[in-house]
Formats: C-alpha cells, structure tokens, sequence
C-alpha cells in the first residue's frame, strides 16, 4: 500500500469516527427523552459503545442532555468502571463536571432537582434501601411496572399514551403563543379531552395549575424541574413559555436565575 493510499484511509477514518460521535450524541439525546418518559432505551448499546468511564469523564460529557439521561450514562460510566450505586451527591457532581447546565446557581436546588428527576423516573432507576444510593433497576432485575400486564391493561396503557400525547401538543402550543405575547390559551376550535376539571365555567389549564403551585406557598422559590415535577402533564419544555406569561400577567415573578415565586403574599 502506498503513502498516498495510507493517509487516505486515516484521513477518511478519523472522518467516519467524527460522524460516529455526533450519531451516539444524537442516541443518547434520544434515550435520555425514553428515559424522562419511564420508557427503556431506544439505543441500548449506545452508552456501553461509547460512554467510556468515569476516569475518562469529559468536561461535555453531559452538555445538552436532559437530567434523567445524564444520571443513566453516569451510573452506566460506574459499572463500566467497575464501580456501582452512587448517591445524589455523588450524581451532582459528576453532571456538573461533565457539562450538564443545571438551570439554578443553588447546589441545593439543584440536588433537589436531580433527587426529584431520580424518584420520578423509576423505572429507570432504583433506590437503594440502606444507604439511599441509586442504581439502575435493570442491574436488580427490576421491570417497570408496565412489563408483563396482560393485554387489557396494555389498551388502557395505550388510551393514556393518546391522552397524554394531547396534553403535550396543547402544552407547546400553549408556550408558542405565550412567547409571542398574546392571550395563553390553546385555540377553542381544538378542544382536549384531557382538560383538567372545570372550575367557574372554564377549562384548568397549564397556566392555572403553575399559577395555583406558586401560590400554595408564596414564600417559596421553585426551580422549573420542581414546577415539572409538581404540577401534571407539563413539560420541561413549554415551562419557560409558560412563567414568562404569568409574569407579563403579574401573576408569577423571577426570583433570581431559574427560580419563580408567586406575587401572592
């Protein structure tokens, strides 16, 4: 083979690893959404593939990932690694050396955040009952709790996913028109029949159930992913949407970078 053909090869290599990296990126995105929705990867070995370990953690690692998919490369990182369990201290600070942009400055808030992400993704992963460390359920031959229900339970399953698909579209439609600065309400030419219950002759909608959490303790700074985690059928998504609205309607107020309160007092 001659030089020429050589460096051709090496050339075209480093080429095709590039594009391997930004595909794995891509998957671990992908598997990061399955897991914020309790769902098992859509890529499964994407992370042993290219997750390396935790010795060879890089400062991007968790940059432009959700919470729940940092937390599993992670704990994927540890086993590869040898290692297993970590605690949420242990979480907090491997994401915040490996890029992952908490949305609060307050190291407090934003192990609350992970601790709440980590409870409601539990199907994914498993707290450990002596030390309060979390692993994921799949090293325990734990199932989530969908796997193996018999076929009528798998219909019900399937009529929520439908409901819950609404919900989302009228939640980021809802933010597309807040952000323009007009009335923040789905058009009525498209009802839900997933709307919360009626209160004075209308619907409930996102607005109102973000307003009425603020309210419930107006003394409180909330982090968006404890507002994700409080208040149903909202997502992470259409929450900046959604206070930017309040606040323009003075019903809601920043309270410092990433923390919201109530008006109320």
């Amino acid at each position: 083979m001659n030089e020429e053909t050589k460096n051709a090869i090496l050339v075209l290599a480093d080429k095709i690893r590039s594009k391997e990296d930004e595909l794995n990126k891509l998957k671990r995105v992908v598997n990061g959404l399955c897991a914020d929705e309790g769902q098992s990867p859509m890529f499964p070995k994407v992370a042993s593939e290219s997750g390396g370990s935790i010795h060879s953690l890089r400062i991007d690692q968790f940059y432009g990932q959700t919470l729940a998919g940092a937390a599993r490369q992670y704990l994927e990182m540890r086993k590869a690694s040898g290692l297993g369990a970590a605690t949420v201290n242990e979480i907090y600070s491997a994401l915040k050396a490996g890029g992952y942009n908490f949305e609060t400055e307050n190291e407090a808030n934003a192990k609350n955040g992970v601790r709440i992400s980590l409870r409601k993704n539990s199907a994914i992963f498993h707290r450990l009952p002596n030390d309060g460390g979390y692993g994921l359920a799949n090293w325990y031959g734990i199932k989530a709790a969908n796997e193996g229900s018999d076929s009528r339970g798998s219909r019900k399953k399937g009529l929520k996913r439908k409901g819950k698909a609404r919900d989302i579209k009228k939640q980021v439609e809802t933010a597309s028109i807040g952000s323009t600065g007009t009335k923040d309400s789905t058009p009525q030419s498209k009802p839900n029949s997933q709307a919360s219950p009626k209160q004075n002759g209308h619907s409930e909608t996102a607005s109102d159930r973000i307003e009425g959490l603020l309210a419930s303790d107006p003394k409180k700074s909330w982090t968006r992913d404890e507002i994700v985690a409080n208040v149903p059928n909202v997502k992470k998504s259409s929450i900046a949407g959604l206070l930017n609205s309040l606040r323009r309607n003075g019903k809601a107020q920043n309270a410092g970078k990433g923390l919201w309160k109530s008006t109320k007092t």
